[in-house]
């Protein structure tokens, strides 16, 4: 499974024009196997000729996963063991979703999202006297992190703008302190980031065809040049680019999709 996203022909053809391409559409036909050669139609995918020579293609990135939106329960925090500080954290990020801020008994409660090393997910609810004990019980080291320090109290209640601006501050300073957590703070880390934990199924990425057994055919605009780029979409709604060979300009080709280099090359 390859977890690129799909770039829409609009959006592509406005950024080729933009630095001077030229879009251009091309048919492209899903072959059914790699042995027949009697092919049944395809579904009409979409080309657009990039103004880049070789090397210069545009990478892509992995698409976002929504953030699962389920509450849960808070529960007091207890204090951590010294066994605790024996294993390491394993949690590779934590989130603070801004709509899922919640008052209780005009007690305000931020969601934390926590992930963890294995791809497991799960919500705790913390108040912000939570942060502020649990950044006490770090130590100073915690306090000032570089580009994340820790936010401040207020003489009055926080609400709207400055309400969200604790909220990233919060999130910031979290996601600093587990990236980059000493020996000692684990077991603390550990029982603010699980006590009154809710787990949540994260969803599940679409199932896309197996890559080796993709192929399109294309018709190479008869402008371009060798050389030139073509952002060629494929059946699952990606976008790869690849080099006009030397002689195709006007003609149709076969392209196969080749996993191990995640390119595309003639068939």
């Amino acid at each position: 499974m390859f977890n690129w996203p799909h770039r829409g022909v609009a959006a592509a053809a406005t950024e080729a024009a933009l630095v001077g391409g030229v879009t251009a559409a091309v048919v492209a036909r899903a072959s059914a196997s790699h042995a027949s050669r009697a092919r049944m139609p395809l579904p009409v995918q979409q080309v657009v000729v990039l103004p880049y020579q070789a090397g210069q293609g545009v990478g892509m990135m992995p698409p976002m996963i929504p953030r699962p939106a389920v509450l849960a329960q808070t529960a007091p925090i207890a204090r951590a063991s010294a066994d605790a500080n024996l294993q390491p954290l394993g949690v590779c990020g934590v989130q603070l979703p801004a709509a899922l801020l919640e008052e209780r008994a005009s007690v305000r409660f931020f969601a934390i999202d926590v992930t963890s090393e294995e791809g497991r997910s799960w919500r705790v609810m913390r108040r912000f006297n939570d942060f502020w004990q649990l950044k006490e019980q770090l130590g100073p080291s915690a306090r000032k992190l570089p580009g994340a320090p820790f936010p401040r109290k207020l003489l009055f209640a926080c609400s709207g703008d400055k309400l969200e601006q604790r909220r990233g501050q919060l999130e910031l300073w979290l996601g600093s302190v587990i990236q980059q957590p000493r020996a000692d703070w684990i077991g603390v880390l550990r029982v603010f980031l699980q006590t009154g934990r809710q787990m949540i199924d994260l969803p599940t990425p679409p199932q896309h065809p197996a890559a080796q057994d993709w192929r399109v055919e294309i018709e190479v605009p008869s402008h371009v040049s060798t050389g030139q780029l073509l952002a060629v979409s494929l059946p699952d709604g990606r976008s790869l680019n690849f080099t006009v060979p030397k002689g195709v300009s006007g003609s149709k080709i076969e392209l196969k999709y080749d996993p191990s280099q995640k390119t595309l090359e003639l068939a």
